[in-house]
């Protein structure tokens, strides 16, 4: 692995940790309190954007993209935070994208089980 992705993997770890702490005890929006889970950040190859996937429990009052527009919105603030708690020269500028993997898996499994129950007819 070169030097370049492995700086880009150190920097993502810490990026996940630092902002998950950020969202849980600094961010003191209402309309946040659902469990939100960062399940990947994938940094540009120059390190200045980062975009940073989540999921969430789902929330009847609030939709995806609601959830997404506040944390977008955040960005800024979130990055304020980070800059003080990280020794980088340069805080990415950040993009909030919802993990569809979840979703997607749940799909293939019900797919699954419905076909387990025509064979099994």
């Amino acid at each position: 692995m070169n030097k370049k992705k492995t700086r880009s993997l150190k920097i993502a770890k810490e990026l996940k940790k630092n902002i998950a702490n950020i969202i849980l005890l600094k961010i003191k929006d209402p309309r946040l309190e659902n469990i939100i889970i960062l399940s990947d950040i994938i940094m540009s190859n120059d390190l200045k954007y980062a975009n940073i996937f989540i999921m969430f429990v789902k929330n009847k009052n609030l939709n995806k993209k609601n959830i997404l527009n506040i944390l977008n919105k955040a960005s800024g603030y979130i990055r304020i935070l980070l800059k003080k708690k990280m020794y980088i020269k340069n805080i990415p500028i950040l993009n909030f994208l919802y993990d569809y993997s979840l979703d997607n898996g749940i799909k293939i499994f019900k797919l699954i089980k419905k076909l387990n129950k025509k064979t099994n007819k």
